[in-house]
């Protein structure tokens, strides 16, 4: 047994020990690679402002207006993108019916109508503009009403 175990340690050395380095030939073909130099990293110019922290902002001679963030990889330039004023939100009609002291508001959705009830005293803003709307649109219902 102590033999197989000698034969099984000296097998697993002679497989982990490390190879011979092969030197290279003094050869045509052993020939010495150059290595580029490595690419020129972006540096935010000397002239830029800053935005907000890590981000700034420079134009060119030309006119283009460039921002630089610094990120985990570098610094990373970019052209700035213009904005343009989105268009207005669609409103979508409340309906306000009076109950009293409550007010059932009920709104049309993608998933349906939404009705729901409140105090006229418990109001937020936007349910306030709902019902006085909705109170202007009937008052000139009845006086359209009454001149035909």
């Amino acid at each position: 047994m102590r033999v197989f175990c000698c034969c099984l340690v000296a097998a697993a050395l002679a497989v982990c020990a490390p190879a011979e380095e092969k030197k290279p030939s003094t050869g045509k073909a052993a020939t010495t690679r150059k290595k580029s130099p490595p690419p020129k990293g972006i540096t935010i110019p000397a002239g830029a402002e800053e935005i907000e922290p890590g981000l700034y902002r420079h134009r060119e001679a030309s006119g283009q207006v460039w921002l630089y963030r610094y990120s985990p990889f570098g610094v990373v330039k970019f052209q700035e993108q213009t904005t343009e004023a989105a268009p207005p939100k669609e409103e979508r009609p409340i309906k306000v019916e009076d109950l009293g002291d409550t007010l059932r508001f009920q709104r049309q959705t993608p998933f349906g109508p939404v009705t729901w009830t409140k105090k006229k005293t418990e109001l937020t803003e936007d349910e306030m503009a709902a019902w006085k709307k909705a109170s202007q649109g009937s008052a000139t219902e009845g006086q359209d009403n009454t001149k035909r």
